[in-house]
Protein backbone atom coordinates (compact mmCIF):
# COMPACT_ATOMS: atom_id res chain seq x y z
CA UNK A 1 0.00 0.00 0.00
CA UNK A 2 1.09 3.91 -0.96
CA UNK A 3 2.07 5.60 2.49
CA UNK A 4 1.34 9.46 2.27
CA UNK A 5 2.42 11.87 4.09
CA UNK A 6 -0.56 13.95 4.24
CA UNK A 7 1.30 16.48 6.67
CA UNK A 8 3.36 17.19 3.67
CA UNK A 9 -0.25 17.88 1.74
CA UNK A 10 -1.29 21.35 0.39
CA UNK A 11 -5.15 21.93 1.36
CA UNK A 12 -6.00 21.21 -2.26
CA UNK A 13 -4.09 18.17 -2.08
CA UNK A 14 -5.98 16.89 1.01
CA UNK A 15 -9.17 17.90 -0.32
CA UNK A 16 -8.43 16.23 -3.52
CA UNK A 17 -7.38 13.04 -2.04
CA UNK A 18 -10.55 13.06 0.42
CA UNK A 19 -12.88 13.50 -3.04
CA UNK A 20 -10.64 10.20 -4.44
CA UNK A 21 -11.39 8.27 -1.22
CA UNK A 22 -15.10 8.77 -0.85
CA UNK A 23 -15.60 8.24 -4.62
CA UNK A 24 -13.67 4.95 -4.02
CA UNK A 25 -15.72 4.38 -1.14
CA UNK A 26 -19.09 5.06 -3.01
CA UNK A 27 -18.22 2.51 -5.83
CA UNK A 28 -17.25 -0.35 -3.23
CA UNK A 29 -20.42 0.21 -1.70
CA UNK A 30 -22.56 0.61 -4.68
CA UNK A 31 -21.01 -3.29 -5.88
CA UNK A 32 -21.22 -4.76 -2.84
CA UNK A 33 -25.15 -3.82 -2.96
CA UNK A 34 -25.02 -4.88 -6.29
CA UNK A 35 -23.81 -8.14 -5.02
CA UNK A 36 -26.32 -8.32 -2.24
CA UNK A 37 -28.97 -7.98 -5.23
CA UNK A 38 -27.49 -10.64 -7.23
CA UNK A 39 -27.52 -12.64 -4.48
CA UNK A 40 -31.42 -12.25 -3.41
CA UNK A 41 -32.79 -12.61 -7.54
CA UNK A 42 -30.69 -15.75 -8.07
CA UNK A 43 -32.18 -16.92 -4.95
CA UNK A 44 -35.40 -16.26 -6.11
CA UNK A 45 -34.69 -18.45 -9.10
CA UNK A 46 -32.99 -21.38 -7.04
CA UNK A 47 -29.74 -20.68 -8.34
CA UNK A 48 -26.60 -20.40 -6.65
CA UNK A 49 -24.81 -16.88 -7.32
CA UNK A 50 -21.24 -18.83 -7.72
CA UNK A 51 -22.71 -21.68 -10.11
CA UNK A 52 -24.17 -18.58 -12.08
CA UNK A 53 -20.70 -16.96 -12.29
CA UNK A 54 -18.96 -19.70 -12.86
CA UNK A 55 -21.44 -20.07 -15.77
CA UNK A 56 -21.02 -16.60 -17.33
CA UNK A 57 -17.40 -17.56 -16.58
CA UNK A 58 -17.38 -20.06 -19.08
CA UNK A 59 -19.66 -17.93 -21.92
CA UNK A 60 -17.55 -15.33 -21.68
CA UNK A 61 -15.43 -16.32 -24.85
CA UNK A 62 -18.36 -16.89 -26.72
CA UNK A 63 -20.20 -13.71 -25.87
CA UNK A 64 -17.56 -11.47 -26.41
CA UNK A 65 -15.96 -13.07 -29.27
CA UNK A 66 -13.84 -11.54 -31.93
CA UNK A 67 -15.45 -10.32 -35.13
CA UNK A 68 -15.32 -12.56 -37.79
CA UNK A 69 -12.80 -11.95 -41.00
CA UNK A 70 -14.95 -10.61 -44.14
CA UNK A 71 -14.01 -12.09 -47.34
CA UNK A 72 -11.48 -10.38 -49.61
CA UNK A 73 -13.35 -9.16 -52.95
CA UNK A 74 -10.42 -7.43 -54.47
CA UNK A 75 -6.88 -8.20 -54.94
CA UNK A 76 -4.14 -6.36 -57.30
CA UNK A 77 -3.26 -8.04 -60.45
CA UNK A 78 0.16 -7.06 -59.99
CA UNK A 79 0.52 -8.03 -56.63
CA UNK A 80 -1.41 -10.67 -54.90
CA UNK A 81 -0.82 -9.70 -51.25
CA UNK A 82 -2.70 -6.90 -51.62
CA UNK A 83 -6.11 -7.83 -51.13
CA UNK A 84 -9.05 -5.12 -49.87
CA UNK A 85 -12.72 -6.19 -48.49
CA UNK A 86 -14.04 -3.56 -49.93
CA UNK A 87 -15.01 -2.15 -46.21
CA UNK A 88 -13.15 0.98 -45.26
CA UNK A 89 -11.07 3.46 -46.79
CA UNK A 90 -10.10 2.47 -50.59
CA UNK A 91 -6.66 1.80 -50.41
CA UNK A 92 -4.28 3.48 -53.00
CA UNK A 93 -3.18 0.70 -54.88
CA UNK A 94 -6.83 0.45 -56.35
CA UNK A 95 -7.93 4.57 -56.16
CA UNK A 96 -4.43 4.77 -58.51
CA UNK A 97 -5.88 2.53 -61.02
CA UNK A 98 -9.35 3.81 -60.98
CA UNK A 99 -7.79 7.56 -61.52
CA UNK A 100 -6.39 5.81 -64.72
CA UNK A 101 -9.12 5.21 -65.98
CA UNK A 102 -9.56 1.50 -64.72
CA UNK A 103 -13.12 0.41 -63.28
CA UNK A 104 -13.21 -1.12 -59.62
CA UNK A 105 -14.65 -4.45 -60.77
CA UNK A 106 -11.38 -5.47 -62.80
CA UNK A 107 -10.02 -6.21 -59.43
CA UNK A 108 -13.39 -7.95 -58.05
CA UNK A 109 -11.78 -12.17 -56.85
Amino acid sequence: MKKVKIDLMSTRELENLVAEIETELNTRKLKLEAIEELKIFAESKGIDLVDLMMEIGNHRGSILKTPSKVAVKYRDPSDPSKTWTGRGRTPLWISNEVSKGKNIEDFAV
